[in-house]
């Protein structure tokens, strides 16, 4: 079960910043470190939540609110959104990136599974993440595979 995030006392979040007191010893700042990487982790699934929660509780009226609130880039959070809906809860791993989750959303059920597993097991970067999936639907030709075919695979440099 996911644990419940929060900031240690001695931490406090404003809209620009976060406020620390003199003298806080390292034990407690490393604790309010780890609690932000959690929460930075979290904070995109929340909003996706948020959204389709909306979208099930109020219908049409959820998307009047949206676009009356001040979130600017309405795209990026419909996409955010998509992902919520897209992976249940009981299938999103805490130790793998939004980001990746995103790339792996279009698969279906089963080869989720398989290029998760791949993904936190390897611990691939976002990237590696995508053309793993990529690869997955048969869209891009593995390495090995193309050497055993004779085709050259490139690397573009700046």
């Amino acid at each position: 079960m996911p644990e419940y995030l929060q900031l240690p006392q001695k931490a406090k979040l404003t809209t620009t910043g976060l406020e620390l007191p003199k003298g806080l010893p390292i034990e407690d700042w490393l604790k309010i470190g780890e609690s932000l990487r959690k929460i930075n982790g979290a904070i995109q699934w929340a909003l996706g939540d948020w959204i389709n929660y909306g979208e099930r509780e109020y219908g049409e009226r959820y998307s009047q609110a949206l676009e009356a609130s001040d979130y600017s880039n309405l795209g990026s959070l419909y996409n955010i959104a998509y992902v919520s809906r897209t992976i249940e809860t009981s299938r999103r791993r805490e130790d793998v990136l939004f980001s990746q989750h995103a790339e792996l959303a279009v698969l279906p059920p089963d080869k989720y599974e398989e290029v998760m597993d791949k993904v936190e097991e390897e611990k691939l970067s976002v990237l590696d993440t995508k053309v793993e999936t990529t690869t997955s639907r048969g869209f891009l030709i593995p390495t090995e595979e193309a050497e055993k075919l004779c085709l050259r695979t490139f690397v573009f440099r700046r």
